[in-house]
């Protein structure tokens, strides 16, 4: 075997590594950061997002270049057809997305992606310069997770001070526990009857709430988006759509206001306004890991294949999180999925009379109890 020859594995296992940097890692990376809302829900913090950085960066491409690197120490000079298959693999990774556009059927994309990934993996192994713009293209390795961390770094900014919002509100101090309960998507109409009133039948408990309560008919929210409504019912401020719901975004809000005179105990699915020193975030750091890495995979495989291809995988359109309801025996896993099981977990909580603040854990003070239940949402 020449030296050439030799160096052979190494180079095989970094262009690996670079298609799966442009076929799986850029991809996701680019999703992600389009869509930050997936990392709030996720209630991430900057070591979380590291994480993500390094997985999709390095984890990926780095398992895959191993693989590829021991196939091709092991066979020597006969793996090239290994090498070829696995570079065939990588650009109709990277051609399937872009065919989608073109309209043809399931069959036809995936047929001009693989005929794609063929004719480029023979031209890889015949054709020495494109082999070479291949090793040139190795930066990007480092630029994709760096360019993904550049563009998240405000959804784990520091937010404001709580302590200071709080000592800047005015207003007489109250004694009387709030409860706040937001239902997600829940359509006036849906509760009415034939003369317009709460349905005694079908919701006896919100026409039993409306007779004692003040009910504010004609009251609506201001942004049909989750992520801007949220928003604007606990900060009283119109969404401008450019902010995440995160308190470093919006540190003025109903949780830091009264966070000096209240015990909380507060549920947000999907956004992340209470400062995670006064809520800590519901599941552990390996929790939230696994849940991302989940729900990567099923947007990863959303984002490849083509409409009729992925009728069978699980829909990422109706939430931000937990796309594939990962369900355990053990219970631990049914929040993820499971919005029953989140209320009852919130109402005893206000039996308890538990604070989510490890700074402000005083019993005999008023609560603020709040959720944001994903219910009754699409599809009804």
């Amino acid at each position: 075997m020449t030296a050439r020859e030799g160096d052979r594995p190494a180079l095989v296992g970094l262009h690996i590594a670079v298609l799966a940097a442009f076929a799986v890692s850029q991809p996701l990376f680019e999703l992600v950061a389009r869509n930050v809302e997936f990392l709030v829900a996720h209630q991430v913090d900057s070591v979380d997002v590291g994480w993500i950085a390094l997985g999709l960066g390095v984890g990926v491409p780095g398992v895959l270049a191993a693989v590829a690197w021991g196939i091709a120490k092991l066979l020597g000079p006969n793996s090239q057809a290994v090498t070829g298959g696995w570079v065939a693999c990588g650009l109709a990774a990277i051609a399937l997305p872009g065919l989608e556009s073109m309209g043809a059927n399931r069959g036809l994309e995936f047929g001009a992606a693989a005929a794609l990934g063929v004719v480029g993996a023979i031209a890889y192994l015949r054709v020495a310069p494109l082999r070479a713009f291949v090793t040139l293209l190795t930066p990007a390795l480092l630029l994709f997770p760096v360019l993904f961390l550049w563009n998240v770094a405000g959804v784990v900014g520091e937010p404001r001070s709580w302590t200071s919002v709080a000592a800047g509100s005015m207003g007489p101090k109250s004694d009387v526990p709030v409860v706040v309960v937001v239902f997600d998507a829940l359509p006036l109409n849906s509760l009415l009857d034939d003369e317009g009133s709460i349905d005694l039948v079908r919701h006896p408990h919100f026409a039993a709430l409306a007779e004692r309560a003040t009910w504010y008919y004609n009251a609506t929210t201001v942004a049909e988006r989750t992520t801007y409504a949220l928003p604007a019912i606990l900060t009283g401020q119109y969404p401008d759509q450019v902010r995440v719901a995160t308190a470093a975004e919006y540190p003025e809000n109903l949780f830091t206001l009264l966070a000096t005179e209240r015990s909380l105990n507060v549920i947000e699915p999907f956004t992340r306004l209470c400062p995670p020193e006064l809520c800590d975030p519901n599941d552990s750091r390996g929790e939230r890991l696994e849940s991302i890495a989940s729900d990567l995979v099923v947007l990863y495989l959303n984002r490849l294949l083509p409409d009729g291809a992925s009728e069978t995988l699980p829909d990422v359109t109706t939430t931000w999180k937990n796309f594939g309801g990962i369900q355990r025996s053990d219970g631990i896993r049914r929040r993820r999925a499971d919005a029953s099981w989140i209320f009852a977990q919130f109402l005893d909580r206000i039996a308890d009379r538990g604070s989510l603040a490890d700074q402000v854990t005083d019993e005999s003070r008023p609560t603020l109890d709040f959720i944001h239940v994903n219910l009754p949402h699409r599809p009804y």
